[in-house]
């Protein structure tokens, strides 16, 4: 973690895949789930 005078920084690895799936949960879902609408 990276604590600087305006905000921090937490880098774990947790964080890493939680924000990686959070940005990318419904594009696999999507490829895996083909929905016609």
């Amino acid at each position: 973690m990276l604590i600087g005078e305006m905000s921090d920084v937490n880098g774990s690895f947790d964080v890493l895949i939680d924000d990686a799936r959070e940005k990318y949960e419904r594009e696999v879902a999507e490829m895996l789930f083909e929905v016609e609408v």
